[in-house]
């Protein structure tokens, strides 16, 4: 294998992740051969068998591997006006004879994103993707359609008139989709649900986020985001809870999730506090029902505010709203709480709420 030695070392991230080579000459296809080698005499090969840096021979222009090799080396200077020529020149001369087609479309598409256009260059990927799959540019292409929706999430503005003045997270979360749904099984679909999840939870939108953890734990068992993607769908259910004036669902959720994070990472769920977070679970739980035993008795329904409190006793043992709701029994009318006992009898046998006169709490409140 060869490997490749160049003074100026620009934009050498990209370069790595779409798999373009970083050694440049800046004139264009057709520049003479020997100004090409006067003006560039840094581009240097590895020999491994000599142990040393070698003088390499400039690309010869008028051939296929020539011409592209041109093309590629003006994208590393940074030279993209000239690049863009010299592959629209390439296309025109060899698009149908040469069999390194899909690396010139890839190389327009690397052209474009140089130059921020990033819709662009998506177009230019999906062209590689869509005529060439499985080949090494179709991987290649890949990797920048992912590249460019982490760009876009990051807050990146799309171009209209030559202005940035468009969001593109729409977009940007179409690509995701794309690369989970038609690749899967693949490293950069584990890396595009585990990109698109941490999006969501960023921006506030729990359950989308609770969803694209599980997908991606359930997706991806031995992956390696599988431990942080159960603890991260349990907290996006808790963090959707919006409080107790609303249904517990998301409550019930959590502390599942929360559980069977225990279940399957004990180890962790200490570091994690999982422990005192199921026990938060278990309070808010309580509250959520002590707060509907206190609607009740305020709307002058002591017989439903009774079963409600002796829920949260009974329920919830060794919380804060246990013991409030333990203090307000006693304060009830005892007749009231007689008078509930046949009630409490007909729940443990179908299981069904009594009735109350009044209309369910919270039912204006309610999502």
């Amino acid at each position: 294998m060869r490997i490749f030695c160049r003074k100026a070392m620009a934009s050498v991230l990209a370069a790595a992740l779409l798999g373009v080579g970083l050694a440049g000459f800046p004139a264009f296809a057709k520049d003479d051969p020997e100004d090409l080698e006067e003006r560039y005499p840094e581009r240097l090969v590895y020999d491994p068998q000599a142990q040393e840096w070698l003088a390499e021979e400039p690309p010869e222009p008028g051939t296929p591997d020539g011409d592209l090799a041109i093309a590629r080396n003006l994208i590393a200077r940074g030279e993209y006006k000239q690049a863009d020529k010299a592959l629209q020149q390439w296309i025109a001369d060899y698009a149908y004879e040469s069999p390194r087609h899909p690396e010139a479309v890839f190389l327009f598409g690397r052209v474009e994103f140089e130059r921020e256009n990033f819709m662009r260059a998506h177009r230019r990927y999906l062209e590689v993707l869509n005529n060439w799959p499985g080949t090494e540019w179709a991987d290649r292409a890949l990797r920048g359609n992912f590249v460019i929706a982490e760009v876009f999430l990051g807050g990146h503005r799309r171009k209209w008139l030559g202005m940035p003045l468009f969001h593109a997270y729409d977009e940007a979360l179409d690509i995701l989709d794309d690369i989970i749904v038609n690749h899967p099984n693949t490293v950069l679909a584990e890396q595009a649900l585990k990109t698109k999840a941490d999006y969501y939870f960023r921006k506030g939108e729990f359950e989308l986020a609770e969803d694209a953890y599980a997908q991606l734990a359930r997706d991806y068992p031995a992956g390696q985001y599988v431990r942080e993607a159960m603890l991260q769908s349990a907290r996006a259910a808790l963090a959707s809870f919006p409080g107790v004036k609303f249904d517990d669902a998301a409550l019930v959720e959590a502390e599942e999730r929360f559980y069977q994070f225990m279940r399957v990472f004990p180890q962790h769920a200490a570091g994690e506090d999982v422990g005192l977070i199921l026990e938060d679970i278990r309070a808010k739980r309580a509250e959520k029902e002590f707060s509907i035993a206190e609607y009740y008795e305020r709307a002058k329904e002591p017989q439903a505010a009774v079963f409600y409190y002796r829920l949260v006793r009974d329920g919830w043992p060794g919380t804060t709203w246990a013991t409030l709701a333990e203090a307000r029994l006693a304060n009830l009318d005892w007749a009231a709480e007689t008078a509930i006992e046949a009630d409490a009898e007909a729940y443990d046998a179908t299981g069904s709420v009594p009735e109350p006169v009044n209309s369910t709490p919270y039912e204006d409140d309610e999502r």
